[in-house]
């Protein structure tokens, strides 16, 4: 099972710079819209490059959400870092040694 099938949402985005304009999340079982950002990509998208927690917001204007079970809108795995990634590239590199 992955996290997206645990954590139901209308709108489940894993990058923030994504352009959501005139949406509507409507009667979802847990979130309208989650931002779920990972350290990293998963899966077929992996990449040492690639950090979304450390990414910019890219556009969300006049969305709505209603009927719900739980939030509109969630973020979620944010944190205020100076530089977000430099933890997940130096945490690559140290792994890269031991493999």
């Amino acid at each position: 099972m992955m996290q997206s099938d645990i954590m139901v949402a209308s709108f489940y985005i894993r990058h923030p710079n994504n352009y959501l304009i005139g949406n509507r999340a409507a009667g979802s079982q847990f979130y309208g819209f989650l931002f779920n950002l990972p350290s990293y990509p998963t899966g077929s998208s992996a990449s040492k490059d690639v950090c979304p927690q450390g990414s910019k917001l890219g556009s969300f204007v006049n969305n709505v959400a209603h009927s719900n079970k739980y939030h509109g809108l969630r973020v979620t795995n944010l944190y205020a870092r100076t530089n977000a990634c430099y933890y997940v590239k130096n945490e690559y590199l140290l792994n890269d040694l031991w493999t």
